[in-house]
């Protein structure tokens, strides 16, 4: 029987045996360099490099900057914009999307039309863009369809907060009637101030 041949890992400096593994993703697939350590029973694994020899790419540092940036992109709302309604319809709209991405199913997308059609009707926005996203979600099931639809709700979202920041016409404030008091209240109160205690309201 024979022995492999170890060498030294350039990532952990251990003996271990040099693979290529590969990885399937979108339907492309990926190979990358490893180290395979055995330590006490124990695979460890290491990942040097991609088969080809081009670097890796900080799994970490990508989505960060993509979300700083997305962050940046999009426009400032004032804290506390947002009245309760709005946010409703936000939580439904986006709870029912949750829905349909998990599973693309007609009965998912009706469900995510009616929504769309309570939050059109009551807050007077455009829905159109997350709904064609949505039924091109449901007929191709493609990633690009999934992000036009999160980007839709993200947009109505963003307007209707910035719809939300605008002053407001002040309601009328309805005067509090004074409650009548109970005898026991009553009782306490002159109790109180036959002692000198001075009891406010």
């Amino acid at each position: 029987m024979e022995t492999e041949e170890q060498a030294t890992c350039p990532r952990c400096g251990r003996p271990g045996r040099e693979r290529v593994y590969e990885v399937r993703a979108g339907g492309r697939v990926y190979a990358y360099r490893m180290f395979i350590h055995y330590e006490a029973g124990r695979v460890q694994r290491c990942i040097v490099g991609r088969a080809d020899g081009s670097p890796l790419r900080s799994r970490r540092s990508r989505p960060r900057r993509a979300a700083a940036e997305a962050e940046a992109a999009r426009p400032s709302v004032p804290a506390g914009a947002l009245d309760e309604a709005a946010a409703w319809h936000i939580v439904k709209v986006a709870a029912s999307w949750g829905s349909l991405r998990e599973s693309p199913t007609d009965s998912n997308l009706a469900r995510f039309r009616e929504a769309l059609a309570t939050l059109a009707s009551r807050r007077h926005v455009s829905v159109d863009a997350a709904l064609e996203a949505a039924e091109a979600y449901v007929a191709t099931g493609s990633p690009r369809a999934k992000q036009a639809v999160n980007e839709a709700l993200v947009g109505l979202a963003v307007s209707l907060a910035q719809r939300g920041a605008q002053p407001q016409p002040e309601r009328a404030v309805k005067e509090a009637k004074p409650r009548p008091r109970s005898p026991l209240a009553r009782a306490l109160r002159w109790l109180l101030s036959r002692l000198g205690v001075e009891v406010a309201g």
